[in-house]
């Protein structure tokens, strides 16, 4: 009689999901969903010629990555937070050397085609102090509070000039005895 060999739930767990990893990022069989290790750098060797779909094409290669290259897109995020998404025909390495060979100015990043926002992934990269960001916010409120209060006094300057009008457009009865 043989014991009967049951793998601790973790162990079955990941014999279920079969995932295994290549280069250090996770890939899923059954899903066909790759996801890179958090922060993944690279380094790719590109030429003068070569566009942002090649650039993107060849990024998935590296990383093993079977999604189709139209639904990603390279962006350059700078580290005053200015995000600018290339073309599918600008030439990243021009936009490289324009930015210069320091990667605290700008960094490149390969993100979702149809995201908006920087996600917070991404954010993390740009370094702002806490103290930074609660002056930027104060200084948009302090703006905020003189728009809302210029418009407010060209508002009640236009009706004081509107009534002042009418004042003096409304016709005078003058009754008169013979």
């Amino acid at each position: 009689v043989r014991k009967r060999n049951k793998l601790p739930t973790t162990a079955r767990r990941e014999a279920d999901t079969h995932r295994f990893s290549i280069n250090g990022h996770f890939y899923n069989l059954e899903t066909s969903v790759f996801t890179p290790a958090f922060g993944s750098e690279t380094k790719i060797r590109i030429n003068s010629h070569m566009r942002t779909r090649q650039v993107i094409e060849q990024l998935l290669r590296k990383f093993k990555i079977e999604n189709s290259p139209h639904e990603f897109a390279l962006y350059v995020i700078h580290a005053s937070g200015e995000k600018k998404q290339l073309r599918s025909g600008d030439v990243p390495l021009l936009h490289r050397l324009l930015q210069g060979p320091s990667e605290k100015i700008a960094k490149f990043f390969l993100m979702d085609g149809d995201v908006e926002e920087i996600s917070s992934d991404v954010a993390q990269y740009i370094p702002f102090h806490l103290r930074f960001l609660e002056s930027i916010l104060h200084r948009l409120n302090e703006e905020e509070e003189q728009e809302i209060q210029q418009t407010v006094a060209r508002y009640l300057k236009e009706k004081s000039l509107i009534r002042q009008h009418l004042r003096s457009r409304a016709v005078r009865k003058t009754e008169t005895t013979v």
